[in-house]
């Protein structure tokens, strides 16, 4: 790949990696991701913002051919998705210093062993200048790990914004296109639930520096470029400010179909109200299909069968990671089946832990739900449409 500009004498040098269907070990793929790395040739110095994963080391440094010279490498964060090509980068530009902070630097030696002497520490709002071009770092803690910033090219008013406004997928086009705006912000939106959402009070924070800036393009680490960054940032505003929406999000998983039928019920009877309802099987989409939809949703109702003795292991795995991203569900509901007995609804509870919540009261059929055991669907809508009307 050649550098591709995308504005004067700044260019894209990322990858692309098609082929990643998990991120974390956690969050399924469904567009695979990018790892975005930028140069920028100053009439004096030219500066690299981060690099790639280790696994794409060979690709960057194949976009990198042509670059003689790098005399700064900043590590906006050191994640390895962003710093493990560090070592061979500076292994082929052996003179350039990484700007970073003291505590990236810190946690960048302890991941990838890289010398002391590499460094050079920068603070916030620093400013290096690259000639004609000029660096500003802007301080972006926990977007998502507590060491992030971000660096500001003050010139081009691009915000090379590292973690914070990406999105995994592929990068077909470097900026976002009309026609893919709408599933940009989806993914965009889906990575945010999935790494972004538990520190949301700081992200607040971090956007009023961010809105503070004039903006002409946001440069993201994953996903493409913003040329119109009003895109992104009102969708963060939305998801860390505003309201949830009345929306029932039903996550479930049925051995046997006896829960299918309890939530096939609930579904149906909760359209007829023209209530949002969003039902997501989790041994078949797991997160994926989840996590978007805990950024807005008041209701959660999940669906479980008792497997030995408590809640289906997948589920409980669910709940626990609905607990880890600090969601603003405001209720919750549980519905399953059972043969003989258990401790599927106590397993639960534990599993979403000390969440600001109301519980409904739990929906435990035995065996294959019959027909008035469907009137228990009935009656917790009437709840769903109490707390509705009286929001």
């Amino acid at each position: 790949m050649k550098l591709e500009p995308i504005a004067k004498n700044v260019f894209y040098v990322g990858v692309n990696d098609t082929s990643r269907k998990m991120f974390d070990a956690f969050l399924p793929l469904s567009e695979g991701t990018s790892y975005n790395s930028y140069l920028i040739e100053g009439s004096e110095k030219t500066v690299l913002i981060d690099t790639v994963d280790h696994i794409k080391s060979e690709e960057l440094l194949k976009n990198l051919k042509q670059v003689k010279k790098i005399d700064y490498i900043v590590a906006n964060h050191a994640e390895q998705d962003h710093s493990g090509s560090l070592r061979e980068v500076l292994k082929k530009y052996p003179e350039a210093k990484v700007l970073t902070t003291a505590y990236c630097k810190s946690m960048l030696i302890d991941l990838l062993h890289i010398r002391e002497d590499s460094f050079e520490l920068v603070v916030e709002n620093q400013e290096v200048s690259l000639g004609d071009k000029t660096l500003r770092f802007i301080f972006t803690p926990w977007v998502h790990w507590p060491e992030t910033f971000s660096t500001y090219l003050i010139e081009e008013k691009i915000l090379f914004s590292c973690d914070f406004f990406g999105a995994h997928m592929s990068n077909k086009n470097i900026f976002v296109s009309d026609n893919e705006s709408e599933n940009v912000i989806k993914q965009a939106k889906i990575y945010f639930a999935a790494i972004m959402m538990p520190f949301r009070e700081l992200i607040k924070r971090n956007l009023e520096k961010v809105n503070s800036l004039e903006l002409e393009m946001i440069a993201p680490s994953h996903g493409p470029i913003y040329k119109n960054p009003e895109l992104i940032l009102n969708a963060y505003q939305s998801w860390t400010t505003g309201e949830n929406k009345d929306k029932v999000l039903i996550p479930y998983l049925s051995m046997h179909g006896s829960t299918e039928v309890l939530v096939r019920d609930l579904e149906k009877k909760l359209r007829a109200e023209n209530i949002e309802a969003v039902v997501v099987d989790i041994e078949k989409e797991g997160m994926l299909g989840i996590v978007e939809h805990l950024v807005d949703s008041r209701f959660v109702i999940v669906g479980t069968p008792t497997m030995l003795n408590e809640a289906h292991p997948l589920v409980v795995l669910t709940m626990n990671v609905i607990r880890l991203l600090k969601s603003k569900i405001e209720f919750v509901g549980i519905i399953g089946s059972y043969g003989w007995g258990g401790r599927t609804i106590e397993t639960i509870e534990n599993a979403l832990g000390d969440m600001e919540k109301e519980y409904f009261e739990p929906i435990m059929i035995k065996g294959l739900p019959k027909t008035n055991d469907l009137d228990e669907i009935s009656k917790l809508i009437e709840k769903i449409i109490s707390k509705i009307e009286n929001n």
